[in-house]
C-alpha cells in the first residue's frame, strides 16, 4: 500500500474505513442479535475513539500548531457538531444511532429519511477527513486512528440499521444510505489530504483539532447514550476495554 501515492492511499483508506459501515449494517440486517449486544458494541467502540482522539488527534494537533489552534479548532468542531446535530433532530434523525424502535418513519415526519442519511454524513465526515490528514507529512497512514474507527463504525451501522429496519425502512434505502456514505467517505479522506497537503501546520492542527472535536461531540451526543440505554453500568466496562486496546495500539 506504502507503493500507491498518498492521494491514492487517502482515497483507498478513507473507502476501507467507510466500508466497515456496510460491514455493520449487514450484521444488523441479517444477524439476530440480542437487545443488549448492540449497545455494548456500541459502548466499545466509543472507548476505542475516545481513546484515539485523546492520544492521537489532540496530540497531533497541539505537535503542528500548539495550544491556541488546537484549542480553537476543538472547540468549533464541538460547536459545528451540536448545531448540524439539532437542525437534523428536528427533521426526525435525533435517534438515528438507536437501535430500539424509536426512530422516525418517513410516514411520521416527512423528510426523516434524508435527515437520516444526513445525520450518518456528519457522523462520517470528520473521521474521512483525519485519515487524510494522517498522511500530510509522512505519508503513512496513522494505524491507531483507523483501527479505532474501524472499530467505532461497526457499531454505528449496526445499531442504526437496526432501528431504521423496525421502522420498515426498505432495503434499498439502507444499503444504499451506507454505499454512498462509504463514497463520500473515500472523497474526504481524499480531500483531507489533497487540500491541507500544502497549507500550513497551523491551518493542519485547526482542522485536526476541529474534526477531533466532532467527533468527540457525536460520541458523547449519540454513541454513549445508545450504549447506555440498554446495559447501564455494564458500558462502563464495554467503554474501559475499548479504550485500553485502542490505548495500548497507540503504544506499540
Amino acid at each position: 500500500m506504502n507503493d500507491l501515492s498518498p492521494w491514492l492511499q487517502a482515497f483507498f483508506w478513507g473507502l476501507f474505513a467507510g466500508g466497515s459501515l456496510l460491514f455493520g449494517a449487514a450484521i444488523g440486517y441479517y444477524v439476530p442479535l440480542g437487545k443488549k449486544t448492540p449497545p455494548l458494541i456500541m459502548a466499545f467502540g466509543s472507548g476505542a475513539l475516545l481513546s484515539s482522539i485523546s492520544f492521537e488527534l489532540m496530540p497531533e494537533a497541539f505537535h503542528h500548531g500548539g495550544m491556541l489552534s488546537t484549542s480553537v479548532g476543538f472547540l468549533a468542531g464541538g460547536v459545528i457538531y451540536t448545531l448540524l446535530d439539532y437542525f437534523l433532530s428536528q427533521k426526525g434523525a435525533s435517534q438515528r444511532k438507536r437501535s430500539t424502535e424509536i426512530q422516525k418513519s418517513e410516514a411520521e415526519q416527512v423528510g426523516s429519511g434524508m435527515a437520516l442519511a444526513a445525520g450518518a454524513l456528519i457522523d462520517g465526515i470528520p473521521e474521512a477527513i483525519v485519515l487524510g490528514i494522517g498522511l500530510v507529512g509522512s505519508q503513512k497512514i496513522n494505524t491507531v486512528t483507523l483501527v479505532a474507527i474501524l472499530i467505532s463504525n461497526v457499531p454505528e451501522a449496526l445499531s442504526s440499521t437496526l432501528g431504521m429496519k423496525k421502522n420498515n425502512r426498505s432495503f434499498t434505502f439502507i444499503f444504499s444510505l451506507w454505499f454512498i456514505i462509504t463514497l463520500i467517505s473515500g472523497f474526504f479522506s481524499f480531500a483531507g489530504y489533497a487540500f491541507f497537503n500544502s497549507l500550513s501546520p497551523v491551518v493542519v492542527s485547526t482542522i485536526t483539532a476541529l474534526a477531533a472535536g466532532c467527533m468527540l461531540t457525536m460520541v458523547a451526543d449519540t454513541m454513549i447514550p445508545e450504549a447506555y440505554a440498554e446495559v447501564n453500568s455494564r458500558a462502563g466496562l464495554a467503554i474501559l476495554a475499548g479504550f485500553l486496546i485502542t490505548f495500548y495500539l497507540s503504544k506499540l
